[in-house]
C-alpha cells in the first residue's frame, strides 16, 4: 500500500490519463480510512458537545438560533418598522434565550443544573402573540441558517407526534445543533475523501476544539469552515487529475458558484481563498474562449443567485431603513490616515496575539473557557509541523509566483477581517469609536477557514530528501489522530469542569 502521494503539477510533469486514473484510485484506497476516522470522532465527540454545551453558551448562538427559528416559520425576509429591520418572535422565546445566554456568562463559579435543563426541554411550552424584535443576524442572508432551520422544522414535526403542546426552545435548539453538526461532518468528510494530499492536516483542523465546538452549535461559522475545506479539496483534486480550467465540469462550476455566493453574502473576506484556482493548469494562448466560458459560468451562477434573492427582498422588505452606524466615518479615517491605521492593525495583532491563539484553538463557552496555555500552544505547534510535513511529503511543486499570490490572498482575507471589525464593530463601541487606537471584536476562529490553504505556501520537497527524515515525518503523520483524540477528550473534560462540576 503506497504511503506517498506524488503530485506533479505546475512543474510541467505529466502522465497518461489511464495511469493517472489508476494512480488516483490507489491513492484514494490507501487513504480512505482518514475520512472514516474523522466521521467516527466528529460524530461521537460532536454529539457529546451538543449534549453538554448548555443552551446559548456558544459564541453568538442566541442570534443565530433566533434567525434559524424565524426561517423555520417561513420568515425569509425581515420586516421594517419605524426605520428598523426586525422579525416576529414569541416574547417567551426571546426572554428564555436572553436569560440562558446571560445566566452564567463570565462567572466561572456558576454551574448548570441537569434537572433544570431536563425540565426546560420536556415541559410543555406556552407562547403568546408574537412581537417585533431586532438582533444582529436579522439581515443575514437565509442561506447562512438554512441547515439549523431545517433541523428546527423537523424538530417541530417530531414534537407534534411526541409531545403534548408546543416544543420548548431547548427542545428545538438540540435539533438545530444536530443538523448543523451532521451537515458539517458530511461536507468535511467528503472533502477529506477527495483531497489528494493534506488529509490528516484537514482532519486535525476539522477536529480542533474550536472547530468542532462551532459545528456542534447553531452558527454559520461551521458552514464557512467546511466550505473552505471543500473549495481547497476540489481545486487540488482537479489539479491532481491535471484537469485544465477549460475542462472543469458543469457540476464543479455549480459547486464553486455556491461556495463563492455563500462567501459573498455571509463573509466576503473569504473570497480571496479562490486564489487557489491559479494552481489549475491552463493555456491562455489556446484556451482563452473556454477559460472565459468557465469563469463566466461560475461568476454568472453567483450573480444569478444573488439577484434572484435581491428581487424578492426588494419586494418584501419595504419601508425606509434608518442606518445608525459610524462605519462611514471610520472608513474615512482609514483612508485619510492609512499609515496610522496600519500601526493600529499591527499593534492590535501584537497586543492580542495570545487571545487570537486561544480563540483559534479553543476558547469555549462564551469566550470564558480557556485551555491551559501550554496545551493550546503545543497543539498549534503540532498542527503547523503536521501541515508542513504532509504538504512536503506530497511532492507538490508550486511556482514561487503562485505561492506569493496565494499568500497575498490569505493576507487580504486577514486584512479584511480586521478592517471589517474596525468599521462595523469598533466604531460603535463606547470608549473606542471612530479613530480608536485598537481593533476590537476579532477572534481567532475567524482564521480557521484560512488555515488549510496556508500550508500550500510551505510545500518544501527538500525536507524529504533524507530517508530517515521522511520516515520520521510519516510516523508523525500516521499517528496525528492520537493528538486530535487526546485534545477532544480534554475538550469534554474542560467543559464538564466549567459548566457541570
Amino acid at each position: 500500500m503506497p504511503r506517498r502521494i506524488l503530485l506533479h503539477f505546475i512543474s510541467g510533469n505529466s502522465m497518461g490519463k489511464e495511469n493517472m486514473d489508476n494512480h488516483i484510485i490507489t491513492v484514494m484506497d490507501s487513504k480512505i480510512s482518514v475520512h472514516k476516522v474523522f466521521v467516527y470522532l466528529a460524530f461521537i465527540f460532536g454529539l457529546i458537545l451538543v449534549a453538554i454545551i448548555p443552551p446559548f453558551q456558544s459564541p453568538d448562538e442566541d442570534s443565530h438560533f433566533k434567525k434559524a427559528l424565524v426561517l423555520s416559520e417561513g420568515q425569509l425576509f425581515p420586516t421594517v418598522r419605524n426605520g428598523k429591520e426586525g422579525v416576529w418572535l414569541a416574547p417567551e422565546d426571546v426572554e428564555y434565550i436572553k436569560n440562558k445566554s446571560e445566566a452564567i456568562r463570565g462567572d466561572l463559579s456558576k454551574k448548570v443544573s441537569y434537572l433544570e435543563m431536563h425540565l426546560d426541554e420536556k415541559l410543555p411550552w406556552t407562547r403568546s402573540e408574537k412581537e417585533f424584535y431586532m438582533f444582529s443576524t436579522v439581515k443575514t442572508n437565509p442561506i447562512a441558517h438554512i441547515i439549523p432551520a431545517i433541523g428546527i422544522f423537523i424538530g417541530k414535526g417530531v414534537a407534534f407526534f411526541a409531545l403534548k403542546g408546543e416544543p420548548s426552545v431547548t427542545f428545538l435548539l438540540y435539533f438545530a445543533r444536530m443538523f448543523s453538526l451532521f451537515f458539517y461532518i458530511a461536507i468535511t468528510a467528503y472533502s477529506i475523501y477527495i483531497i489528494p494530499c493534506m488529509k490528516k492536516t484537514m482532519c486535525m483542523i476539522a477536529l480542533m476544539p474550536m472547530t468542532l465546538y462551532l459545528a456542534a452549535a447553531t452558527s454559520y461559522d461551521s458552514l464557512l469552515i467546511c466550505l473552505s475545506f471543500l473549495l481547497v479539496a476540489k481545486v487540488l483534486r482537479l489539479v491532481y487529475t491535471q484537469t485544465r480550467v477549460s475542462e472543469i465540469s458543469l457540476r464543479d462550476c455549480i459547486i464553486f458558484s455556491i461556495i463563492a455566493y455563500i462567501f459573498l453574502v455571509i463573509k466576503v473576506v473569504y473570497i480571496p481563498l479562490f486564489a487557489v484556482f491559479l494552481l489549475l493548469p491552463c493555456d491562455l494562448k489556446d484556451e482563452k474562449k473556454e477559460i472565459a466560458k468557465k469563469v463566466g459560468l461560475i461568476l454568472g451562477g453567483v450573480f444569478a443567485v444573488y439577484f434572484l434573492y435581491k428581487i424578492p427582498e426588494s419586494i418584501f422588505v419595504r419601508g425606509v431603513i434608518n442606518v445608525e452606524s459610524n462605519a462611514g466615518e471610520q472608513l474615512s479615517f482609514v483612508l485619510q490616515h492609512p499609515i496610522n491605521y496600519l500601526e493600529i492593525l499591527f499593534g492590535t495583532i501584537i497586543n492580542f496575539r495570545d487571545y487570537y491563539v486561544n480563540t483559534f484553538i479553543g476558547c469555549l463557552g462564551l469566550l470564558d473557557t480557556n485551555f491551559i496555555s501550554a496545551i493550546a500552544y503545543l497543539y498549534l505547534s503540532f498542527l503547523i509541523c503536521l501541515g508542513i510535513m504532509e504538504i512536503s511529503l506530497s511532492k507538490i511543486n508550486i511556482k514561487l509566483l503562485y505561492r506569493v499570490i496565494i499568500g497575498l490572498g490569505i493576507v487580504a482575507s486577514v486584512f479584511g477581517i480586521f478592517l471589517a471589525m474596525y468599521l462595523m464593530w469598533t466604531s460603535k463601541l463606547e470608549g473606542l469609536g471612530v479613530g480608536a487606537s485598537e481593533i476590537s471584536g476579532v477572534q481567532g476562529r475567524y482564521f480557521i477557514p484560512l488555515a488549510l490553504s496556508t500550508f500550500l505556501i510551505f510545500a518544501n520537497n527538500r525536507l524529504c530528501k533524507n530517508e530517515k527524515v521522511e520516515k520520521f515525518f510519516m510516523i508523525i503523520i500516521d499517528n496525528s489522530v492520537m493528538v486530535a483524540l487526546a485534545m477532544l477528550c480534554l475538550t469534554v473534560l474542560f467543559l464538564l469542569l466549567r459548566f457541570w462540576c
